[in-house]
């Protein structure tokens, strides 16, 4: 039995993927990957999923606070360049489940904090306080339960990066 997306003919008959080239629009972008908007008419190819899935670099030079936009990125990963506020996210109403890393790394001076606000719920309570060596890396996951809450647990604490 042939499949077929968006009308075009993708494995045939005799289970052999087909008409590849001719799909444009029909195989999903990363952006729609990220951005949660797959449609039931797009195919996710392995590519488009690991591209996806890297990391989106997040600038902190200018402003005092980090805002991730949801629909922009699954991992994010920014530098501690002073002290910084995480804002509530942006542009996640209506995503819960989804879920992803966030990185914080600290310069090659240390010493900054990571403040939160108040859509970031932790376990068992309290925000973490990150490691404040230079270099130092800490890792935590985070999951959008409603349009009002993220839940955030510390994976990973002191992962100190090669200078």
């Amino acid at each position: 039995m042939a499949i077929k997306v968006s009308g075009i003919t993708v494995i045939n008959d005799n289970r052999e993927l087909t008409n590849l080239n001719s799909m444009s629009g029909v195989i999903a972008t990363d952006s729609d990957i990220k951005g949660a908007a797959i449609s039931s008419d797009k195919l996710i190819t392995i590519s488009g999923f690991n591209t996806a899935n890297y990391y989106t670099d997040i600038d902190s030079t200018g402003s005092a606070n980090i805002t991730l936009d949801l629909k922009a990125g699954i991992n994010y990963r920014f530098i501690l360049r002073k002290n910084l506020t995480l804002t509530n996210p942006i542009n996640y109403a209506g995503m819960n489940g989804k879920s992803g890393f966030i990185e914080a790394i600290q310069d090659s001076t240390g010493s900054h904090t990571l403040s939160y606000e108040t859509d970031w719920l932790f376990s068992p309570g309290t925000p973490p306080d990150l490691a404040d060596s230079a270099r130092a890396s800490d890792l935590f996951g985070y999951q959008v339960q409603d349009s009002a809450m993220i839940i955030s647990r510390i994976i990973s604490l002191s992962n100190r990066l090669p200078a």
